[in-house]
């Protein structure tokens, strides 16, 4: 009886330290409100989503850089493999879908007060002003000047306040990685390899992409037009879409050292292909006369980019991680490396009086500097893991080579990631875990005060695993938000992504 009572009471510590480790993840996080530029051309968009993943480690929020003893350690610290003592074989994928909103909200202003309503689209122009300028300003009124009412109180995020909307879902076995140790060779010696294949899908579209944009200096702002200083703008509907796999291989050597001291080193090879393609459909053109009267005219045109970038690079990583009773201090230094994009891409140009087409080709590089993570573990109990990871990834201070660089370019931005991860263990045949995950983005937004970091993007996951002598088997959901704006004198566009990932993998020690 004395056993039981103590069991039991060890039970009830555990849930205690569990649910007070949930309401720390829930109570760090936040959402930042930012955005990602009017449009950009094609250079490295999509490169942040190039990460590592494992199944077991994707429950914990991937908080695993002071975490060891399974092979989630290759893609976070090598030096956690050195724990394994058998091999260790594991297998994963999973469910992936996103999903993209945007509401575009223009206001009126001091001169042409009634623009906002053209680009909002809540007066449409009649089409007989394709063939000439169609007046408007409060010298000109059109006797069927019909407004629809703007939508009020309604949160621009939702479905309910979106303009548009993209959903997309794959299914893939993305994830195989073999952990043998070498115990003929030195105690303590682990070698690894794994080799991971990720769909990367990069989407940004703009209804209303103007040229130049009367609400932002950096696109050109305007002076006030009178009738001696009439201006021009161009309305163009804008989207950029990139498509394709990115694989991955990796090949780990772990060590330990001490009883207490483990190290490793890691070689990552990435390499893959996407279809690009990136259109400017002109809509019309704006023709600003005086304060107030402007004229508007329907126009056709089509100019699109399309081809393909192929990317590649290689990289090393050195780790350490060193234990203490309860505690675990961790962390990876990667290497500079050179990430390559070749591409070739034909540019088409198609209007009302001429089409053209030409191809081009080139290489761009980005060289990367030494980018670092840590981490700490805590096992307050045997049945509970706590962790928390940082990690930064120098994109803004990389030195880029872009051959294709237009007056607009602007610079990526350093990715800062912090993880918190928690693991319980209630009986030998099951573990629960926890995570959060706070990372930053590599573009600075239009309008934002701070142009050194990025939106950031918040994400949970949740996880289970059934334990048995065949295996394990993990199952793991996530969920992660990223709201933000791009903020202009004239505008704001409202966007949203929301991203859903159910990750199954199964993992048999041999």
């Amino acid at each position: 009886m004395k056993i039981v009572f103590n069991q039991d009471a060890d039970m009830k510590k555990s849930l205690k330290v569990f649910y007070n480790g949930i309401m720390i993840l829930l109570l760090v996080a936040t959402q930042s409100m930012f955005a990602q530029h009017r449009g950009d051309q094609f250079s490295f968009q999509g490169i942040d989503m190039i990460g590592d993943f494992g199944v077991r480690s994707s429950g914990m929020g991937d908080a695993y850089t002071a975490v060891s003893g399974d092979i989630s350690s290759l893609y976070f610290n090598p030096a956690g493999l050195a724990d394994i003592s058998k091999n260790q074989l594991s297998v994963g994928g999973g469910l992936y879908s996103k999903l993209w909103r945007e509401c575009q909200q223009y206001r009126p202003t001091k001169y042409f007060s009634s623009l906002s309503l053209y680009l909002e689209e809540l007066y449409i122009p009649p089409h007989q002003s394709d063939t000439a300028y169609y007046l408007d300003g409060d010298a000109v009124k059109d006797a069927s000047y019909n407004v629809t009412d703007p939508k009020l109180g309604t949160d621009p995020y939702t479905k309910a306040g979106e303009n548009w909307h993209r959903y997309r879902r794959n299914y893939s076995l993305n994830n195989v990685a073999l952990a043998v140790p070498l115990d003929f060779a030195a105690k303590g010696l682990v070698v690894a390899v794994s080799y991971n294949s990720n769909k990367l899908y990069d989407y940004d579209r703009n209804d209303t992409y103007l040229d130049p944009h009367p609400g932002y200096t950096f696109y050109n702002v305007l002076s006030t037009a009178n009738m001696y200083n009439q201006q021009y703008i161009h309305w163009y509907r804008y989207k950029r879409q990139r498509e394709g796999t990115m694989n991955y291989l990796h090949f780990a050597l772990a060590y330990q050292v001490f009883d207490n001291l483990q190290v490793g080193i890691r070689s990552k090879v990435v390499w893959g292909k996407t279809n690009d393609n990136l259109g400017l459909s002109k809509y019309g053109s704006f023709w600003l006369y005086d304060q107030n009267i402007f004229g508007f005219r329907y126009e056709d045109g089509l100019d699109t980019t399309y081809g393909t970038s192929k990317f590649s690079s290689m990289n090393f990583s050195l780790g350490v991680l060193y234990s203490f009773s309860k505690f675990k201090i961790g962390g990876q230094l990667t290497l500079p490396y050179t990430l390559t994009r070749k591409w070739d891409y034909t540019d088409s140009s198609k209007s009302w009086y001429a089409t053209s087409k030409s191809l081009s080709s080139g290489e761009d590089k980005l060289k990367m500097p030494f980018g670092y993570s840590f981490g700490v573990s805590y096992t307050p109990l045997s049945k509970i893991t706590l962790s928390f990871d940082y990690e930064k990834i120098p994109y803004g201070e990389a030195e880029k080579d872009i051959v294709r660089k237009d007056k607009y370019y602007q610079d990526l931005v350093n990715q800062y990631i912090m993880r918190f991860g928690l693991e319980y263990r209630p009986y030998k045949f099951l573990s629960l875990s926890a995570g959060y995950k706070n990372t930053s983005q590599i573009y600075s937004p239009d309008g934002a005060a701070d142009r050194s970091n990025g939106p950031v993007a918040t994400g949970y996951s949740c996880g289970a695993a059934y334990i048995s002598i065949y295996g394990r088997l993990d199952v793991t959901f996530t969920y992660s938000t990223l709201r933000y704006y791009d903020s202009y004198y004239t505008n704001t566009n409202y966007a949203a992504e929301f991203t859903n990932n159910i990750i199954v993998g199964y993992t048999i020690n041999f």
